[in-house]
């Protein structure tokens, strides 16, 4: 007896699953796909990785047809990098960006990266809090801002008036 699927386990399979084991391209294209999402992952870009995935498939199709792979592939497996992720994988980044400068002697423990994260995330907070503070200034004042626009606007259109 087959076991029920439930709608969104439906809906994943069917849009995601059953559209890469029907595709009309060979193997290839899936395996290339994560050979280039997970080129992609590794390098410290978290944030834009789907946007440079596609940007690379764009730049294949137009320059080498042949050569494509499969979008989808690519771009989920640029997600291996994601907000739980990226601190050991930066750790990583910085210890080997060490070595291949020559600093054997310059690597730090992850407790040291781990208080420079914090630092970053304090500076980082302090900046977000400035830009929320920013906004609901504007959301409190909309109404002066609205005000100070339409006179603005008054003032503009009897220049235009004074010009006709």
């Amino acid at each position: 007896m087959q076991r029920r699927m439930s709608p969104i386990s439906r809906l994943l399979r069917y849009k995601l699953i059953v559209p890469i084991l029907r595709g009309r391209r060979m193997a290839q294209s899936p395996a290339r796909g994560a050979a280039v999402g997970l080129a992609v992952c590794m390098t410290p870009t978290v944030g834009v990785q789907m946007i440079a995935v596609t940007a690379i498939w764009l730049m294949l199709k137009a320059l080498k047809p042949s050569w494509g792979f499969n979008l989808f592939v690519a771009c989920a497996w640029t997600w291996v990098t994601n907000v739980i992720t990226v601190g050991p994988f930066y750790y990583g980044f910085l210890i080997t960006g060490q070595f291949m400068l020559g600093g054997w002697d310059a690597t730090t423990g992850f407790a040291n990266f781990k208080d420079d994260l914090k630092t970053i995330k304090l500076a980082s907070a302090a900046y977000l809090k400035q830009i929320f503070d920013g906004i609901k200034d504007v959301v409190n004042n909309q109404d002066k801002i609205i005000g100070h626009a339409s006179g603005i606007t008054k003032k503009a259109e009897a220049c235009k008036s004074l010009l006709i």
